[in-house]
This record gives structure tokens, sequence and C-alpha cells, in this order.
């Protein structure tokens, strides 16, 4: 009986994904913020939920719009707030670009299994706060991390060996790589490579350490060279390029820096740890 209600609670969160319930958030009276701070590595939301009143003044029950007390209507709020975050947390993580070919949603399309853990990242992982926002509102703030996405992703990381690149050059040891893509329309995403000018994969899914994977994900993401060169993962001497191209969505780099930083054990050990960093156009929303 237990496993039963588990799947239909199971299969209760999955819908939502395919069919995410709008009724609520096309209310004028609700005000409604979501984005995806690629800095952080978090999902973040924000709903405002209104109590509503009848000609009179009084509240008014949402579901049937007969009058209600205050605090019920309070209460409603509060419930109604909290419902509208995770819907929008939902339509963020539905649309959230896994790699240059898949979104979360084909994903979720692929298996039910990938529906179960969709289900139960959304049961367990988005963390809520609800607090009064004035007389008459409520308003909950909700957040999903990137590595708490990556840890129910049904994908595997084979931590294959970098191609062969660098043979024959004295190595200089890099304790991170940043590549510069400003100005080529790179857009973020969980799992970005990075290409050799022949198109080969220096950097990407398959040849990192899965148990290194931080809270921003196998990328960081800023928006200048101060902010790259001063975050935790630029370490004291970090290499810096910038991408010739975009590949996938992806930044090319010279043949001669793919040398420079594949010719050092030390510095395919870091990247290898996802000692990597993005600088990136500014996002508009």
């Amino acid at each position: 009986m237990k496993g039963n209600g588990n799947k239909k609670l199971m299969k209760k969160y999955a819908i939502i994904f395919l069919t995410v319930a709008c009724s609520a958030i096309l209310a004028s009276e609700n005000r409604l913020k979501s984005e995806i701070d690629w800095k952080t590595g978090t999902i973040t939301s924000e709903a405002v939920y209104s109590i509503k009143s009848d000609e009179t003044g009084l509240p008014v029950d949402y579901s049937d719009s007969n009058s209600s007390g205050i605090n019920k209507a309070r209460l409603e709020a509060y419930e109604q707030s909290g419902k509208l975050s995770r819907e929008l947390i939902t339509k963020e993580l539905k649309n959230l670009q896994i790699d240059s070919t898949t979104t979360f949603e084909d994903l979720l399309k692929e298996s039910e299994y990938s529906r179960r853990m969709a289900a139960e990242l959304i049961q367990n992982k988005i963390k809520t706060r609800k607090v009064p926002y004035n007389f008459s509102s409520a308003k909950c703030i909700s957040s999903l991390k990137i590595s708490d996405i990556i840890a129910a992703l049904p994908l595997d990381f084979p931590d294959y060996d970098f191609p062969d690149f660098g043979t024959g050059i004295i190595p200089t040891d890099y304790t991170s790589v940043v590549i510069d893509v400003r100005g080529l329309g790179i857009t973020p995403m969980i799992f970005p490579s990075i290409y050799s000018e022949d198109g080969i994969e220096i950097y990407g899914r398959t040849l990192i350490t899965p148990g290194k994977i931080d809270s921003s994900g196998p990328v960081s993401f800023c928006f200048n060279e101060t902010e790259a060169l001063k975050h935790k993962k630029a370490g004291i001497h970090p290499f810096y390029t910038v991408a010739l191209k975009n590949l996938r969505n992806s930044p090319v780099i010279a043949n001669e820096d793919v040398d420079r930083i594949l010719c050092s054990k030390v510095t395919r050990s870091n990247i290898k740890s996802c000692k990597v960093i993005f600088i990136i156009d500014r996002i508009n929303k």
C-alpha cells in the first residue's frame, strides 16, 4: 500500500513538468519573479499572493469566492504563494539547458525513471521561505541548487582521459582555466564543453571527475576579468584565454592554448576537478 502511495505522489509531481498549472500565475494581483543565477548556481523564485476582497472589503476565499475570515485568508495567501513559487521554479527547471542538445524537459520525455527523479527533486530539494508581504499579501521565496539538479540527472560520468595534446612542450602548471567567451552568443548551461580549433572536445561531461563538481556546476560563470580572477576556483596561477568562436554553444580555443593546458599533468588534474571559469555576457531577462 505504501509503495502505491509513493508512486501516486511521484506521478503527481511529475505531471507538473509536462502541464504546469498556471491558473493562479495568471491572476493580476500576484507578483512573480524567477531566474537562474549562474554565478551562485541557484534557481530562485519569488511569488507574492494577495488576499482577494469583496465589494465590502471583506476577504474572500479564492476557491469559492465566499467571504472568509482574515486569518483564514492570510493562511490561504501563504499556501498559494508557496504553490506559485514552486511552480515558477518548476518552469525554470523545465527549460533548463543541460548541454548543447538537451533540456531538462527532454530528459523527462525519455523515461519513467527521469520523471521519478524529477519528482523527488521537486519534493525534497526546493527550499522555501514564506514571509508576510503586507497586510493583504504573503510572499514565498524558493530556491533550488544546480548541484542538486546534477545529482538527480540520469547521466553517466565516464571520466575519460584527455585527448593527446601538448606532447613535447615544456609544461607550465596552472591552477585553473579562465576563458573569455563574451560577444560570441554563448549562454550558460550545466554541461558546456571546450573545443580545440579542430573541433576536438577537451573539456565536457565525459572528461570530468563527477565528485569534484561543486555547487556552481562543472563550469563557473562570471561577468568580467576581475570577478573571474578573484573566483575561488581561479587559484594563484590561472590560465587565461579568449575564445575564438562558438561551437554548439561552447567555446573554441586556439590549438596553441590547448597544448599549453594539456601538456601539464597538474593543469589536467585541475580542470578534471572542474577548475574552469567562463566570462560571459550579462544575461538580460
